[in-house]
């Protein structure tokens, strides 16, 4: 494992040490603390309320600007060859400082005097500054400063980070805003957007650019980078991941804010609540979806993910249209309340999710790009992602403006829920296209093979906040918390307590090692098998041998089955032997018998190794061997061995153990037969009495004559445990523990 780590951190980080990498990751996190928060003034969610109640345009205006900004990505590529050149961390310090000159003009400018041409001119003259500055660079950088071991965590640190920042914001926003936002709360929120854009520019002064060194050093003709041709022919990011990103495009929710706003008539400081919660979902569901990304993989999150989104849209149905003259909160409606809730809830959901659909994408697109070619393949795919959503955006406001105010919406159930045709689109068409992207999905590699959808929902039902919190403690320097933190994993059935586990594999302590081990075992995790496998197979750790043969026996890791027959051999310490043996019962693997009977027959002083192989054998239903194991048994001095090995007898003779396991493990199986049959009542002993007789003398030879009996009635190819118990009995001549079984088996005769 820590040499496909290893791999990983080489291809992934190019010429960065992992220092390097780590400092990298800090300054590109803040430098995008607040910057994100200006693309949603300036040509987002709120800019959608300034343009409708400032501005005053009309819903196909504001989508004809939305739809034409992310035509914008098209200026990316005759860029690509000069940046290369140019440097990528140059080109974002550019794109920042244009930015900064854009919110400047739009803080000075009246609202009076921004007709649609002139608005539409000044939100493209930001876009173009974002896409040929922090949109040309930012992913390829950011694959340089990443590993396919950390990247889902960073991003889940970046992104906590800026929408916590954005949450505080918003918050803010929600009390300036009223009925309706003016022209002085948005110049407040461009003053804020303007702080956060020189706050990213010092930060942008930190960030190295390796590859644009090497460029510069090496090869002047590798700088002016790889065809878009050849991208689009033959880059694997696209295929799938471009049809990927493109449904999950066409599902989403398109100008929400402005169908809240213009045909649901919902208050302004509504929308901004709205925008509080879906912010609030991503910031607080982050740090669970990195660590899901990097712990199962990406495919099984995003199938997982779309699962959950397709069933939460029809939440929609349940936000009523508003009065146009605005609430009157003191005298709310309960139709109207449960109106608002869907509202939020639907805000939170889709913030969540989308936040998590957004990791698992960049995940996947990531993954198919390399180093090498990050740069050409990424932006090209934005530039065909852009002008699908320009596509998508433009389409919506015209089914807005043209079919879905005029039609108006209708109550059905009784005044509960309310249709309309954007609700028909998000709540019907789009649940159905996302369920249409999981096939899709399905043809994706599973980067993390181990792992499948049933672990996604399996890690967000179980614990998720406590688990996240739990894996901080892994280097706790107390080795008595870091045992109780590997046992708390093990009863925790969370698949993102695996990684911590095998971290703790490596702990200085052996008890801590041992307990990782143990939760390890009932985890049911292949991953666990496999990383025990190379624990029972690596010399330097042969201290844990025994607890890591036991453990692939519980897990029925079955790959183990020849390093396990292996361990079985005399050439290994008895304890694993041992442990060896009882594994190879649990695989429920037939081959594992004549190397039980092999070990079992040639062991002569280690009984408890007998036992083991005698077990086993049991668990593997070797009934044709039943003479060899019962002789086995008869050898058992032990009574803690043979107490084991009864109940287990029970089972192979169809009997009840209960007269074996209501007894302590201290006394001799005729005791606890005799402890049974006084709890009996009269009319039971008395049908049985001839065998109650027999077992109170201790009389081997009536004891084995019934049985013969009994057996009489059996078919041929009937009875081939009993009638082994049978011949093995008589040959001993005195009473023992098989003469114990055989009544037992009598009793229950019927």
């Amino acid at each position: 494992m820590q040499q496909l780590s290893n791999t990983d951190k080489n291809k992934g980080a190019g010429k960065l040490t992992p220092a390097e990498r780590g400092t990298a990751q800090k300054h590109a996190m803040l430098g995008h603390l607040v910057g994100p928060f200006a693309g949603n003034v300036v040509a987002g969610g709120y800019m959608m309320l300034f343009a409708t109640d400032v501005l005053q345009f009309n819903p196909l205006t504001i989508a004809s600007i939305v739809a034409f900004t992310p035509l914008i990505t098209f200026f990316r590529l005759p860029m690509m060859g000069p940046v290369r050149q140019f440097g990528r961390v140059r080109t974002l310090k550019v794109g920042r400082v244009l930015q900064i000159l854009t919110i400047v003009l739009l803080l000075l400018t009246p609202a009076h005097l921004l007709t649609p041409l002139t608005y539409a001119g000044l939100i493209l003259l930001f876009l173009i500054s974002r896409e040929l500055g922090i949109g040309l660079v930012w992913q390829s950088l950011l694959r340089d400063y990443t590993t396919t071991g950390d990247r889902g965590k960073f991003f889940a640190r970046m992104r906590f980070s800026f929408n916590t920042t954005n949450l505080v914001l918003n918050g803010i926003i929600i009390f300036l805003v009223g009925k309706a936002v003016t022209e002085g709360v948005y110049k407040g929120m461009l003053l804020i957007s303007l702080l956060g854009l020189l706050n990213s520019l010092f930060w942008v002064h930190f960030l190295p650019d390796k590859a644009a060194d090497k460029k510069k050093a090496e090869d002047e003709k590798g700088a002016k980078g790889i065809s878009i041709l050849n991208v689009l022919l033959h880059s694997p990011v696209m295929r799938l991941p471009l049809l990927v990103s493109l449904m999950t495009t066409a599902a989403s929710l398109p100008l929400v804010v402005i169908y809240f706003r213009q045909m649901l008539h919902v208050p302004a400081n509504l929308v901004a609540l709205f925008i509080f919660f879906s912010t609030a979902g991503s910031a607080l569901f982050f740090f669970l979806w990195g660590r899901l990304a990097d712990t199962i993989g990406f495919r099984p999150m995003l199938i997982g993910l779309l699962v959950l989104t397709a069933v939460s849209l029809p939440l929609i149905l349940f936000v009523p249209p508003f009065p146009e003259q605005g609430l009157d909160w003191s005298q709310l409606q309960p139709a109207t309340v449960m109106g608002i809730g869907a509202l939020l809830f639907l805000g939170f959901s889709n913030g969540a999710l989308a936040s998590g659909i957004g990791i698992a994408v960049i995940s996947i697109k990531l993954h198919h790009v390399s180093r090498k070619d990050s740069f050409e393949a990424l932006n090209v795919l934005a530039v065909i992602s852009s002008a699908f959503q320009a596509l998508v955006a433009f389409l919506a406001g015209l089914y807005i403006q043209k079919i879905a105010i005029p039609a108006g919406s209708f109550e059905i159930g009784g005044g509960i829920l309310y249709l309309d045709y954007y609700k028909g689109f998000a709540a019907m068409f789009s649940p159905i296209l996302l369920f249409l992207t999981i096939p899709i999905v399905l043809r994706l590699p599973n980067v993390r093979p181990w792992f499948g959808v049933s672990h996604f929902f399996n890690a967000i039902m179980n614990s998720p906040a406590r688990t996240l919190l739990a894996i901080r403690n892994v280097y706790d320097e107390t080795p008595e918390r870091r045992i109780k933190l590997a046992h708390w994993f093990g009863l925790n059935s969370n698949p993102m307590s695996i990684e911590p586990l095998l971290a703790l594999l490596n702990d200085p302590s052996y008890e801590v090692r041992t307990e990782a081990i143990r939760s390890l075992a009932r985890s049911g995790s292949t991953l666990a098998g496999k990383e025990l496998q190379n624990v029972l197979q690596d010399e330097k750790r042969r201290a844990l041998w025994d607890q890591a043969a036991w453990a692939l026996g519980e897990l029925n890791y079955g790959s183990a089955f020849d390093l396990l027959v292996e361990r079985l051999s005399l050439q290994t310490p008895t304890r694993v032997r041992i442990m060896a043996a009882r594994a190879l019962g649990k695989l429920e693997d037939g081959r594992a018998v004549s190397h039980l009977l092999k070990a079992m027959k040639e062991e002569e002083l280690r009984l408890t190794l007998v036992s083991a192989c005698c077990l086993s054998l049991l668990h593997l239903d070797a009934k044709e061997h039943a003479e060899d194991v019962f002789r086995a048994l008869l050898r058992l001095r032990d009574r803690e061995d043979r107490y084991e090995l009864m109940s287990e007898f029970c089972l192979w003779l169809d009997i009840p153990s209960g007269w074996l396991l209501h007894s302590s493990s201290a006394d001799s199986s005729s005791m606890s037969l005799q402890q049974h049959l006084d709890w009996k009542s009269s009319s039971w002993l008395e049908k049985r009495q001839k065998v109650i007789a027999a077992f109170r003398e201790k009389n081997q030879d009536k004891i084995f004559h019934q049985m013969e009996e009994g057996l009489s009635t059996f078919q041929p190819h009937e009875g081939m445990v009993e009638r082994a118990l049978s011949g093995v009995g008589r040959q001993t001549g005195e009473w023992s523990h098989l003469s114990v079984l055989a009544t037992a088996w009598l009793l229950y005769l019927d």
